[in-house]
């Protein structure tokens, strides 16, 4: 009688099998990305929708309180029209609430009111659904009544109501809009913050830089402080997608691209196929205003090195400059005895360099924090790293919130 003397030859077969079709459907998916049109919906997923079917002309059914958001279209340079809410301050809402009776809707005089009062938070949302999104609009509720700011929320092209088709340029040219349109209803350069969540980092980085070299272009306006904001806010920043895509995790535990990195020249194939950079590690030098980095460093979506990353680049300027080349930190000489002396006096520099110039602070159970002045009109710059909060939570949080109000004087406007 035979016996079978590999019984588990089956199984192994059966697995190898697996992995095989397992590792067929992610090289198709990879290649599938490489089509700029798969590309741009798998970015943006601007087809996402949640709530589904949202009425934005009623504001009012996702939680705000009648009238007090006001269903708004602004119109971009290339003649794209976006859809946004502009979200009064409690303290404008209020008071003139008192002399409306019987309510009814407010108009834009009223908005160029309140934004004369008080500041305005131009938020940038992150990729997926709209600004009628459940997290996004407690955010808006928790920024008018902690800090008692109007909010400005659009849609880029693509998303929500607004027309057209996401791009990286188009993005840029959304936020453009929306500055410009807050600007032509009165509001001081000096009283809007621009603050971006995910995605909406890479869009905010963009237009802060792009307020500066406009500046520099144009002397009256930088004399007039026209191109100033009062800061940038980054949330859950990403230092590019480049870089994300080596990091980024699928409902925060598959990875994207990982797994090719061990294979450069297939790697640097796939990213010659990149259509969207959204470069903020390369631009954020550039932005002359103070700047709040935010990220939980339990973020499965984008890790919080990379808000660090954006934090050591602006540092950067102010330290000793390392005495090799990177080609020369990747390929050390093992025997080079005074590489090596050279290397530790240049680290120990550094090191005590940063000590000096860069302010840092434990907040029990809340958050660590890093701060540091850059010279002339560049700014502060803090670091927040929360303990607690994931990548969508973190704009809802009302101990955040009012730290952003703190950092940028917003409860003393």
């Amino acid at each position: 009688m035979e016996t079978n003397s590999q019984p588990n030859r089956g199984f192994l077969a059966r697995a190898h099998t697996f992995l095989i079709y397992l590792g067929v459907i992610y090289i198709s998916g990879i290649l599938l990305l490489l089509i700029p049109t798969v590309q741009t919906h798998f970015l943006y997923l601007h087809k996402v929708q949640n709530p589904v079917s949202p009425k934005f002309n009623s504001p009012q059914r996702y939680g705000l309180a009648p009238y007090k958001a006001l269903d708004i279209n602004i119109s971009t340079s290339d003649n794209v029209r976006l859809g946004a809410w502009f979200v009064l301050s409690d303290s404008f809402f209020q008071h003139a609430s008192q002399y409306r009776r019987p309510m009814r809707p407010f108009s834009e005089a009223d908005i160029s009111q309140s934004i004369l009062g008080r500041p305005t938070v131009l938020f940038l949302h992150g990729n997926a659904a709209s600004r009628a999104a459940p997290y996004r609009v407690t955010c808006y509720s928790t920024i008018t009544s902690r800090l008692d700011a109007n909010v400005l929320a659009i849609d880029y092209r693509g998303f929500g109501n607004s027309e057209g088709v996401p791009s990286e340029v188009g993005l840029g040219k959304d936020a453009r809009a929306a500055w410009d349109w807050l600007i032509s209803h009165g509001a001081p350069p000096q009283s809007i913050l621009i603050v971006g969540h995910s995605l909406g980092t890479g869009v905010g980085t963009m237009l802060a830089s792009e307020l500066v070299h406009e500046g520099k272009d144009n002397i009256s306006l930088r004399n007039a402080c026209r191109v100033h904001p009062r800061g940038l806010t980054l949330v859950a920043p990403f230092t590019s997608i480049t870089m994300l895509a080596k990091t980024y995790t699928i409902f925060g535990g598959l990875p994207l691209l990982r797994p090719i990195t061990t294979f450069p020249f297939a790697f640097d194939f796939i990213l010659s196929f990149l259509n969207h950079k959204f470069d903020t590690i390369s631009r954020i030098p550039t932005v002359q205003a103070p700047i709040l980095l935010i990220h939980a460093e339990g973020d499965d979506t984008i890790p919080n090195s990379h808000a660090r990353s954006l934090f050591d680049a602006l540092l950067e300027p102010l330290l000793p400059p390392f005495p090799f080349t990177q080609s020369q930190m990747l390929n050390p000489t093992a025997g080079d005895s005074a590489y090596w002396k050279q290397l530790q006096e240049s680290t120990r520099a550094r090191s005590a360099a940063r000590a000096e110039i860069v302010r840092e602070e434990t907040l029990e159970g809340f958050a660590l924090t890093a701060e540091f002045q850059r010279p002339g009109d560049g700014g502060k710059v803090k670091h927040v790293e929360m303990k607690w909060g994931g990548h969508t939570k973190l704009v809802t949080a009302e101990g955040l919130v009012d730290l952003i109000g703190d950092f940028f004087n917003l409860t003393r406007f």
